[in-house]
């Protein structure tokens, strides 16, 4: 089975091609101008080094966020786009898995002697937050997904977790020295959501996770956009006099 997976929800974006669990190819990149100049020529570079036609594609796997909004618009816009393409070429339905960036970040990690913390800044003085404990041969949520002020993630640590994500620099400077501890940081886990990570999520996720077709993919936006929420402050600074 091929797999197509990628993710532009953070300033690092990266495509990645799966024969089954085998890498095949990958390109990866840090955002210098917006996602959507860079992901769908990333795409085509991935197919031409995979020597495969975007007609071939048996899965299509993206990150839905949260993150930045515009980035998770740019990666749902294109599966919208492939997954309808490729259907009218190959006449048949080709399915789309979608993942939240902190799914993602957690697949990564094979230590399971701790459990996991991701962090993804979420601007504002928040973070959009989750945990997770290994628990049946995979990470499983315990902490629920949503945008939490630093307080409240740490109340909700009663041990050492595993920290991954670039929400963890927004905190780190307020923490108290004998909170850090409750945060293991290691060099070598991502900060980002790896479309290889994703890849092989949705491979080991065929039959137990549900798949979508072209027109049913959905971002996942925890908070409304900077834009919306400006505009939302405008309406109510009347009612406020």
């Amino acid at each position: 089975m091929l797999t197509l997976a990628f993710d532009t929800s953070s300033a690092k974006g990266s495509v990645a091609i799966l024969d089954d669990l085998k890498v095949v190819s990958e390109t990866a990149w840090e955002r210098e101008v917006s996602h959507g100049e860079l992901l769908t020529p990333a795409i085509q570079k991935s197919l031409e080094e995979a020597g495969i036609a975007i007609d071939a594609i048996d899965l299509i796997a993206i990150g839905q966020g949260p993150g930045s909004f515009t980035g998770v618009r740019v990666a749902v816009n294109a599966a919208r786009a492939l997954a309808y393409t490729t259907n009218q070429l190959a006449k048949k339905t080709k399915p789309v898995m979608v993942f939240d960036s902190t799914e993602i970040l957690a697949a990564a990690i094979k230590e399971h002697g701790h459990p996991v913390i991701t962090i993804i800044n979420a601007h504002k003085n928040l973070v959009f937050a989750s945990s997770f404990f290994w628990r049946a041969d995979e990470w499983q949520r315990q902490l629920p997904l949503q945008a939490y002020d630093f307080n409240s993630v740490v109340s909700f640590l009663d041990k050492p977790h595993l920290c991954v994500g670039d929400g963890y620099a927004e905190i780190e400077n307020a923490l108290p020295d004998q909170l850090k501890s409750l945060f293991l940081r290691h060099s070598h886990l991502a900060d980002h959501p790896k479309a290889v990570e994703l890849g092989l999520l949705a491979r080991r996720s065929i039959g137990k996770r549900q798949t979508f077709s072209w027109n049913e993919i959905q971002p996942l936006y925890i908070r409304a956009s900077g834009a919306e929420e400006k505009l939302e402050e405008k309406r109510k600074a009347p009612e406020q006099k």
